[in-house]
C-alpha cells in the first residue's frame, strides 16, 4: 500500500517516539534503581554459574536456542522463498506463511496456559510444549511435499508451538531457579537465543547454497536442510525431557 521505503520510514519514527518516550518516563526509575558496575558483572557472574552447574539449565537453554533459531530463521528467511519453490503455481500466496507463524505465536503465547489442565504441574507442560515444537518442525519441512493448504496450517500450528513453548519454558524456569536471578537467567537465554538465530540462519543459508551447487533442486535443497535441524532438535528435547523427568 505505501512501499517499502516509506513503510521503513513510518516505522522508524515510531521506533524514535517510543525511544523518547522510555527516556523521558524511565529517567527517575532509572536514577532510583540504578545499580554500580562491580554489582553488575557479580549478577553476570552468578547466573553463568547458576546455568553451568544445572544440566536441566543447560538443556533447556540448547532447546530454547533451538526453537528460536528455527522459527526466526524460517519465518524471516525461507518461508516465503521455500513455499515459492515448492508451489510455483501458488507463489503470490506465499506471503501468508510468515504471516501465519506470527498468528500461530500469538494465539500460542495466549491460550499457552488456558488449554492445559490445572492438575498438570509445570515439567510436565513443559515436556509436552518441547514435543509439540519438535513434532511441529518436522511437519512444518513435510508439508511442503503435500499442499499450500497443509502447509499454511502447519505454519500456524509451528507458530503456536513457539508461543506455548516460551511460556511454559519461561515459567519452568521460574520455578526450578533462585528467584533473585531466575528474570537473570532467562536474559541470559535469550542472549543465546540471539546468536544463535544468527548462527543459524548463516548456516541455514550456507547449507541450501552448496545443496544448490550441487544442482539439487531448490524446494529439496530447503527440505533436507531444515528436516536435518528439526532432527537436531528432537534429539535435544530427547535429552532434556530425560533430565528434567529425573529433576
Amino acid at each position: 500500500r505505501v512501499g517499502i521505503a516509506h513503510g521503513f520510514l513510518y516505522l522508524a519514527v515510531i521506533m524514535l517516539t517510543v525511544s523518547v518516550g522510555l527516556l523521558l518516563t524511565g529517567k527517575t526509575v532509572t536514577k532510583r534503581n540504578s545499580v554500580g558496575t562491580t554489582e553488575i558483572f557479580r549478577q553476570i557472574s552468578l547466573t553463568a554459574k547458576s546455568v553451568i552447574k544445572s544440566p536441566v539449565l543447560i538443556l533447556v537453554t540448547l532447546s530454547w536456542i533451538f526453537y528460536n533459531s528455527i522459527q526466526h530463521s524460517y519465518q524471516g528467511l525461507w518461508s516465503a522463498k521455500w513455499m515459492a519453490f515448492a508451489f510455483p503455481d501458488k507463489t503470490q500466496l506465499s506471503g501468508l506463511s510468515a504471516t501465519l507463524v506470527s498468528v500461530g505465536l500469538m494465539c500460542g503465547t495466549f491460550f499457552s496456559e488456558r488449554l492445559k489442565p490445572n492438575s498438570m504441574n509445570r515439567v510436565r507442560s513443559t515436556i509436552i510444549s518441547e514435543y509439540f515444537f519438535a513434532i511441529s518442525a518436522l511437519l512444518i519441512s513435510l508439508s511442503h511435499l503435500t499442499s499450500v493448504s497443509v502447509c499454511l496450517i502447519c505454519d500456524f500450528i509451528l507458530g503456536f508451538s513457539v508461543g506455548d513453548i516460551c511460556i511454559q519454558q519461561t515459567s519452568y524456569v521460574r520455578e526450578i531457579s533462585d528467584d533473585t536471578i531466575s528474570s537473570s537467567i532467562t536474559g541470559f537465554m535469550n542472549f543465546c537465543s540471539s546468536l544463535g538465530t544468527l548462527f543459524f540462519q548463516w548456516v541455514t543459508g550456507l547449507s541450501v547454497d552448496l545443496l544448490l551447487l550441487k544442482r539439487i533442486a531448490p524446494k529439496s535443497a530447503y527440505l533436507i536442510t531444515f528436516v536435518v535441524f528439526a532432527l537436531v532438535n528432537l534429539i535435544i528435547t530427547v535429552l532434556c525431557v530425560h533430565r528434567q523427568r529425573k529433576f
